[in-house]
């Protein structure tokens, strides 16, 4: 049995958020849902994460940003980024996150990613 990992996704498409949510706790993870970067950075402050799953475009906000400030307070969580429009997130990604995917999202590379913490592609 895989290990229970406590992830936070950060994404503001309510549906989109909810699909993952749903796939991660079926996978046997904990799992908490935000939709801004505030709120992400707020959750970090607060709680222990394995896993961080951000979209590249939270609202106005920048998931690659975001992932830079929760790098600042916790450098341990596994950090996976998602993009529908930027491949070039890729690149500018070196050293800030562990895995970038494009969506749509395909569910079992992402629990892949969630559960091989901290290893960097």
């Amino acid at each position: 049995m895989r290990a229970q990992s406590r992830v936070l996704v950060v994404e503001d498409n309510v549906a989109f958020a909810d699909a993952l949510r749903a796939a991660i706790i079926a996978r046997g993870h904990v799992c908490a849902v935000v939709r801004t970067a505030r709120a992400a950075i707020e959750a970090v402050e607060m709680n222990s994460f394995d896993a961080i799953v951000s979209d590249l475009h939270i609202g106005k906000d920048n998931g690659m940003d975001l992932l830079r400030q929760i790098m600042s307070i916790d450098p341990k969580p596994t950090r996976i980024l998602m993009s529908g429009s930027a491949p070039e997130a890729v690149r500018l990604a070196i050293g800030v996150v562990h895995r970038h995917l494009m969506k749509p999202v395909d569910i079992d590379v992402l629990l892949d990613g969630i559960e091989r913490t901290g290893q960097t592609e």
